[in-house]
C-alpha cells in the first residue's frame, strides 16, 4: 500500500528566489528529517568520491634488494621482520613438481601471522628446461601435504629473484613450468582433468595420473618423436603460442629435463597434481583486469517500472521515459524501432529516481524532470539544456512533494511545478520561483492554443486561470466534486481537435477530471454552462483507491477525437463515446502487480498512443484498443512495435548465475536465461504467488531454490518447480539463509527458517540429492527429510555459510547479532554459540574466505562491515565509511586472491586489496544505483542493480 504522509496545508504565500545549484544525491533513508537526510545524502557520496582510486602496485621490491642479500644467503624478508628468521631448507616433498629449480627456504617465526614480502634469489643459468618467466613462489601446506601457489608472487625485474607476499611462516619453494615437450603435454592433459581428479577418490585420482604418464612420458613412440629435431621445433612453436617457449642457447635447445632424471618414473611418483598447474600465464597484477569497464548484459527484453512518458511535441519520432531507479531514457527514430535503441540520458544525475519529465516544444534538448524515492523527501528538480549530458539541480524552497511539471510551449524559461504546498512558477528557467497558488496541487494542464490558460487540480477542486496564474485573484474555481477532502490522487486532461478535424477553442475545450476512480467531463472549457460538469462513472479497478492515500493515475484524451479517452490505475479503461460506456483492456502479461503510470496520445499522428506501466512502455496504433496480441511472444510483440522495451535496461532483476546460465526474479516471477551475455530472459510457466529470494545450488548445476509464501521450492532449469519443504527462509535483502555442503559424497543442505516472528531455527537435510515429483494423485513424493539442527526462540537466522578451510564446518548469524558455529554438520552435537556481534544495526550477508591460511569471516549490513580472523570470536569494523548512511548488502572475496574483497552497497561498489583494511571506489562506468546482489562466475564479477539490470566485469 502506498502512503504519502502530507503535513497540514498552510494558507500563507511563500516566495523564493533560490539560485540553481549542482548537488549530489543518493538513496534516501527513512527516519531522517528533511534537512538531515539531504545533508546525509551529500556527505555519503562526497566521502566516497574523495576516496583514492587504488590499483595494486607491483609488489616487486626491485633489483636493489639484491644488494641487501649476502652471497651465502638465499634471500631476505621485507616488512615485519621482528622475531622472523629465513634459512635454507630441504625440499619437504621432493617428487611433487616438474618445475623445481632447487631453491627452498624456510621462514621461522614466533608469530602466527607474518605479513611480509619474501624475496628468494636463484641462478638463471641453472634453470634447465624450466621457463624463466613462469617462476612463482609456493608454500608447502603440511595439512594438505602439498605446495600451494602464493597468488601475489612473480619474477623479479632483473630476472634472478622471485618475490611473494606471504602471511604465514613455513617452507617455500620457487617453482616454474618445465618446457620439455613431453612434460608440457603431460601438464596440459593433467590440467584439463584437474577438477575431475580433485573431486575423485585419491586412489582413483592417482590411477588416472599414472595412465597419462604411461601414455605420454613412458611411451617409446613419443620418445622417438621428440628425438627428431624438426618435430621438436614444431612443438616449441606450439609451446610458444601457449606462453612458454623452450629455453635456448647459442647451440639450440638446452639439454636435459631440469635434473629430474627418468621422466617416466618421476611422473609415476607424483603424489598429487603438480602445483605448477596453478601458475597463471598472466602476471600479477594484470593491468587489463583493473582497466576494463563494467559491461551491461541486460535483461534487454524486460523493463522495470516506467513512471512517465514524454514525446517531443514537435516530433513524433523521439520518445522519452522516466523509469524508477533507472533515470531518463530517450528513443530516437521511434518509427524505426526495434532497429533503434534506447539511450540513458541522466547518467550524471545521482539518484536516478526520476518520476516526471517535461520536454520543451521547440527544442528537445531542454528537459525538466523531478526525482525522489516514493513518499520520501527531498524532491529534487533538474534541468538540462543539452539533451541530458549535463543536468542542473534546481531548488524550490518550501514546495514539499512534487506532483507534476509543465513547460510553457514557446518559452522554455517559463516552467510550473505542481506540488504539495502549491503551484510554483519560474520565468527564468528555474533560477527564481514564486508561489502562485497555495493549495496542494495534484496536476496541471496548459491550454494547447493559449498558454495563458492553465487548469490545475487541488484534491477535489478544479481551478482555471487566463493570466498564466499571475496577478491578484488570477484563479477561478470551476468545479468542486462531492468527495472526501483527503483525495490525493487526481489527474486532468484537455482535448485538442474535434472528431470532424476542427480545432477546439477555449469555449468548447473538452476537460476531463479524474479523482481516484471517478471521472468527470466538461465540454465548455470547464465552464458551468450547458450540461456543465458531467459525472461519467466510477471505474472498477482491482484495488479500491480508497485504500491508497496517493496513487499514480493515467489519463489522456485522443487529440483527434475527444470522445476517445484512456484512464487507468491497475486496469486500463477506454471509452469511445465520451465516457458514457467504458471497456477494460486486459492486463498486460497477466501480471497482477502491473499498474498504469501514464498514458499519452501522439499530438501529430492519429491513433498513436503510449502507455507507461510497471513492466515497461507499450505502443498502440489504433487509439488504445490494441496494446498486445494474445498468443504473441514477447519477441513477436517487440518485432511488431507494440512492446517498446527492447534494450530499455531498467529491470530490477535479482539473478543466480551458474556457468553463464542463470535464473532470476523480476516482479516476483521467475525468469531463465540460457546465456547470461545474450540478455534474453524467458518467464517460467509458474504463475503463482509473489516470489522473493533465489539461491543457486553450487554443487548441482541447474538447481535453484526459492521461497513462495513461506514454503521452500526447488526449480530445475529452466522452470520446473518442485516442492521442497514446508518452511520459509528468513533472510532479508536478496540473500537466502541457505547453504549447500559441497563436500564429495555429502548431500547436506542447511536452511534458516522463521516460523513465528521472532522465532526461527536452522533445519538440516541429508537428502539434498533427492528430486521430488508429483504422483498421479497430485501429492509430492521423494521429498527430502528435514530436521531441526538449531532452535532460536527469540531470533531467526539471516545467513549461513560453510567454511572455505575446514570441510563440513558451518557458520550462521541471526537477526539479533548472535553468531553460531558447528565444526562438523554431520555431528549430532549442538551448535556452538560464539560472542555476539557488536552493534545493533541490521545485518544482511555472511561471507567466508581463507587469507594466509587463516579463515576470515565477514558480515555486512546497515552502516557496518565486520571482519573476524579467529573464527568469529572477535570482530573488527572495516566498513569504508562508518559515518555515512550506506547499506552494505553483499561482500564477495576474490576466488583466488582472497585479500581482494568486493563490497556492494546502496551507493555502488567498493574494492579492498588488503582484506578490508583500506577501500576504494570500484564503480567506474557503473550506473549510480544500489547494488542488490553480487557473485563470481567463470572469471567475471556479476552485480544485480536496483533498476539498471545486470552488469559484469572481468576479474582475473
Amino acid at each position: 500500500m502506498e502512503k504519502n504522509n502530507l503535513p497540514e496545508q498552510s494558507n500563507s504565500k511563500k516566495t523564493s528566489n533560490n539560485r540553481s545549484e549542482i548537488k549530489d544525491y543518493e538513496e534516501n533513508t527513512p527516519g531522517l528529517e528533511f534537512a538531515d537526510r539531504e545533508e546525509q545524502i551529500r556527505k555519503t557520496l562526497n566521502k566516497k568520491w574523495a576516496m583514492p582510486v587504488y590499483i595494486p602496485e607491483n609488489l616487486d621490491p626491485g633489483p636493489a634488494i639484491l644488494d641487501k642479500i649476502g652471497p651465502k644467503e638465499i634471500g631476505t624478508i621485507i616488512g615485519d621482520t621482528k622475531n622472523v628468521k629465513l634459512i635454507t631448507c630441504k625440499n619437504p616433498q621432493e617428487n611433487a613438481s616438474f618445475g623445481f629449480i632447487d631453491v627452498f627456504a624456510r621462514v621461522e617465526s614466533k608469530e602466527e601471522i607474518v605479513r611480509s614480502t619474501l624475496v628468494l634469489k636463484f641462478d638463471p643459468g641453472k634453470l634447465g628446461m624450466v621457463a624463466l618467466r613462469s617462476l612463482r613462489l609456493f608454500r608447502f601446506n603440511p595439512e594438505k601435504e602439498g605446495y600451494e601457489l602464493i597468488v601475489r608472487s612473480g619474477l623479479g625485474r632483473q630476472g634472478n629473484y622471485v618475490w611473494g607476499q606471504i602471511h604465514q611462516a613455513g617452507s617455500f619453494a620457487v617453482i616454474g613450468i618445465n618446457t620439455d615437450p613431453l612434460v608440457q603435454n603431460t601438464l596440459h592433459m593433467l590440467g584439463s582433468i584437474k577438477e575431475v581428479t580433485a573431486l575423485a577418490d585419491p586412489t582413483v585420482s592417482k590411477l588416472i595420473r599414472d595412465r597419462l604418464c604411461l601414455v605420454i612420458l613412458c611411451s617409446s613412440e613419443f620418445k622417438e618423436l621428440v628425438a627428431n629435431v624438426e618435430f621438436i621445433e614444431k612443438l616449441d612453436f606450439i609451446g610458444s603460442a601457449k606462453g612458454y617457449p623452450m629455453p635456448r642457447n647459442s647451440a639450440g635447445l638446452l639439454p636435459g629435463g631440469g635434473g629430474l632424471g627418468n621422466l617416466c618414473n618421476f611422473c609415476l611418483g607424483l603424489p598429487r597434481n603438480p602445483p605448477e598447474l596453478d601458475i597463471p600465464l598472466i602476471p600479477f597484477p594484470d593491468p587489463v583486469c583493473y582497466s576494463t569497464n563494467w559491461e551491461s548484459i541486460g535483461p534487454i527484453n524486460l523493463s522495470g517500472m516506467v513512471l512517465d512518458i514524454a514525446l517531443n511535441p514537435s516530433s513524433s519520432d523521439v520518445l522519452y521515459v522516466a523509469a524508477l531507479h533507472s533515470g531518463a531514457w530517450r528513443l530516437n527514430e521511434v518509427s524505426d524501432y526495434p532497429a533503434t535503441s534506447w539511450v540513458p540520458i541522466s547518467e550524471s544525475i545521482l539518484p536516478n529516481y526520476l518520476r516526471k519529465l517535461s520536454v520543451f516544444n521547440l527544442d528537445q534538448n531542454v528537459i525538466y524532470a523531478f526525482a525522489s524515492e516514493p513518499d520520501q523527501l527531498p524532491y529534487l528538480l533538474y534541468k538540462t539544456t543539452n539533451g541530458g549530458r549535463i543536468w542542473h539541480e534546481i531548488t524550490i524552497t518550501g514546495a514539499g512533494y512534487y506532483h507534476q511539471i509543465a513547460v510553457h510551449p514557446t518559452n522554455p524559461e517559463i516552467v510550473y511545478v505542481a506540488s504539495q504546498n502549491g503551484l510554483f512558477y519560474s520565468d527564468d528557467g528555474g533560477v527564481g520561483w514564486n508561489q502562485i497558488h497555495d493549495n496542494n496541487i495534484m496536476d496541471i494542464a496548459i491550454d494547447p492554443e493559449d498558454a495563458s490558460i492553465i487548469y490545475i487540480i487541488s484534491r477535489n477542486k478544479v481551478f482555471k486561470t487566463f493570466s498564466g496564474g499571475l496577478g491578484a485573484d488570477a484563479w477561478e474555481l470551476l468545479f468542486e466534486a462531492d468527495l472526501d477532502h483527503s483525495v490525493y490522487s487526481a489527474k486532468i486532461a484537455l482535448g485538442n481537435n474535434n472528431a470532424d478535424g476542427s480545432r477546439q477553442t477555449d469555449s468548447n475545450r473538452t476537460v476531463v477530471y479524474m479523482s481516484k476512480e471517478r471521472i468527470y467531463l466538461n465540454q465548455h472549457g470547464g465552464r458551468n454552462i450547458g450540461e456543465g460538469w458531467q459525472f461519467k462513472g466510477a471505474l472498477a479497478f482491482n484495488e479500491p483507491l480508497d485504500e491508497f492515500e496517493t496513487a499514480e493515475l493515467a489519463l489522456d484524451i485522443n487529440p483527434f477525437d475527444p470522445n476517445i479517452i484512456l484512464a487507468g490505475f491497475d486496469v486500463l479503461f477506454r471509452t469511445s463515446d465520451g465516457g458514457d460506456h467504458w471497456s477494460a483492456i486486459e492486463t498486460f502479461h497477466h501480471h497482477e502487480f502491473n499498474r498504469y503510470r501514464a498514458v499519452i496520445f501522439d499530438r501529430n499522428t492519429s491513433g498513436l498512443g503510449y502507455l507507461a506501466t510497471e513492466t515497461g512502455v507499450f505502443r498502440s496504433i489504433d487509439s488504445g484498443i490494441t496494446w498486445y496480441v494474445e498468443g504473441f511472444s514477447r519477441d513477436e510483440e517487440i518485432a511488431a512495435g507494440r512492446n517498446l522495451n527492447l534494450n530499455l535496461v531498467t529491470a530490477d532483476m535479482s539473478a543466480a548465475i551458474q556457468n553463464d546460465m542463470a535464473m532470476g526474479l523480476f516482479w516476483g516471477k521467475v525468469y531463465s536465461c540460457a546465456n547470461i551475455t545474450s540478455g534474453n530472459w524467458d518467464q517460467s510457466d509458474h504463475d503463482g504467488p509473489y516470489i522473493n529470494n533465489i539461491h543457486a545450488d553450487p554443487k548441482r548445476i541447474g538447481r535453484y531454490y526459492v521461497q513462495i509464501e513461506r514454503r521452500q521450492w526447488m526449480i530445475i532449469y529452466p522452470g520446473d518447480f518442485r516442492f521442497y519443504g514446508d518452511f520459509g527462509s528468513a533472510a532479508p535483502s536478496d540473500n537466502m539463509a541457505m547453504a549447500v555442503d559441497e563436500r564429495r559424497g555429502s548431500n547436506i543442505i542447511l536452511s534458516g527458517t522463521r516460523e513465528v516472528i521472532p522465532e526461527g531455527s536452522i533445519l538440516i537435510t541429508r537428502e539434498g540429492n533427492k528430486l521430488p515429483f508429483l504422483n498421479p494423485a497430485g501429492t509430492w513424493e521423494n521429498l527430502p527429510e528435514w530436521e531441526e539442527s538449531l532452535d532460536l526462540p527469540s531470533s531467526y537466522i539471516i545467513a549461513i555459510a560453510f567454511s572455505k578451510k575446514t570441510p563440513g564446518k558451518a557458520y550462521a548469524i541471526s537477526w539479533n547479532h548472535d553468531v553460531y558455529r558447528k565444526n562438523n554438520v554431520d555431528d549430532s552435537r549442538s551448535w556452538e554459540t560464539l560472542p555476539k556481534l557488536p552493534g545493533s544495526t541490521a545485518l544482511y550477508h555472511l561471507a567466508i574466505s581463507v587469507v594466509g591460511g587463516r579463515e576470515c569471516l565477514y558480515v555486512s549490513g546497515y552502516r557496518t562491515v565486520k571482519r573476524s580472523l579467529n573464527e568469529g570470536r572477535t570482530w573488527l569494523e572495516i566498513a569504508p565509511n562508518l559515518d555515512d548512511d550506506s547499506h552494505y548488502w553483499f561482500l564477495v572475496p576474490h576466488p583466488i586472491d582472497n585479500e581482494i574483497l568486493y563490497l556492494g552497497a546502496s551507493n555502488g561498489i567498493y574494492i579492498s586489496y588488503d582484506n578490508g583494511d583500506h577501500w576504494s571506489p570500484f564503480d567506474m562506468n557503473l550506473p549510480k544505483v544500489r547494488i542488490r546482489k553480487m557473485q563470481y562466475d567463470n572469471g567475471y564479477l556479476y552485480v544485480c542493480t536496483r533498476g539498471r539490470g545486470i552488469w559484469r566485469k572481468r576479474i582475473c
